[in-house]
């Protein structure tokens, strides 16, 4: 083993199994204060990816709001605070690598956040899938160190031509507030509400978001229905059907059409991927 991880004493965390030197956890959250808490200090690096719903973190200065969109990235020594605004958030997994590990294996890949692609989404669950049939540790390691090299690398940020830094901290502002909206999970919301909810007019909010996010609102409420859809079938939903419902999509045929164009595989060879028995 090239180093333990010192997940141990972080609050709400449970280890889900450990391997090469890696931690992987389930963190349940134990906060529920919509006001910042904090600052706390990461000993480790940590990969956070939130199963549902989000928080607010504020990193060395940096304000960003995390849902299941995204891998949240953390630094040994890094100061942080925390916000609920949504109030306690679903389980989180968790991989937490020790420094001398971490600096090794993420030294090219840490940023802040990175998103999660349907093949990152796909890899997390199948790995979190395989920690609960409880497989051996070759396989446990395999899909670990697969997950984590589908992890894209950095990007610089994009630049708006025209755009004043004041302007782009407000429109970034904005855009996790209609985040933070639709994280609650209520996918019922109309864009016109999500619009009033944050302060804007629907057809501003559209446009910003897409110009900051680099997606359509569209395509990210899809993004978290899915995610949704996936951490219910990795926990054993039995019917297609009642998932369709429940996360707002037409019928049956939609939810397998979205998950066609997300993960690139029907609903139905996920559920077999992700057997849970």
């Amino acid at each position: 083993m090239r180093g333990e991880p010192r997940f141990r004493g972080r609050r709400g965390c449970r280890l889900i199994t450990e391997v090469d030197g890696v931690a992987i956890c389930e963190q349940l959250c134990v906060e529920d204060r919509a006001s910042w808490v904090g600052p706390g200090y990461r000993r480790d690096y940590v990969l956070t990816m939130q199963r549902a719903g989000g928080f607010r973190c504020r990193a060395d200065g940096h304000e960003h709001f995390l849902d299941p969109t995204v891998v949240n990235f953390e630094w040994p020594g890094e100061e942080f605070s925390v916000a609920h605004p949504l109030g306690p958030c679903a389980p989180a997994t968790l991989i937490v690598l020790p420094p001398e590990l971490g600096a090794g294996e993420l030294s090219d890949r840490m940023a802040s956040e990175a998103p999660r692609t349907g093949p990152v989404e796909l890899a997390h669950w199948a790995l979190v899938t395989a920690c609960r049939r409880g497989v051996d540790r070759f396989e446990v390691a395999e899909r670990l160190w697969g997950l984590l090299d589908l992890l894209p690398r950095p990007q610089e940020p994009v630049r708006v031509a025209g755009r004043r830094p004041p302007t782009a901290l407000a429109h970034r502002r904005l855009v996790d507030a209609a985040r933070e909206v639709l994280s609650s999970g209520d996918f019922s919301l109309s864009l016109d509400a999500i619009a009033r909810r944050v302060g804007c007019s629907a057809a501003h909010l559209s446009r910003v978001f897409r110009q900051t996010a680099g997606c359509s609102l569209t395509s990210y409420r899809n993004d978290l229905r899915m995610r949704a859809v996936l951490r219910d079938i990795a926990d054993g939903a039995p019917s297609l059907r009642i998932l369709a419902a429940t996360y707002g999509f037409a019928d049956q045929a939609h939810l397998t059409r979205v998950a066609r164009a997300r993960l690139g595989l029907p609903p139905s060879r996920v559920r077999a991927l992700l057997d849970p028995a």
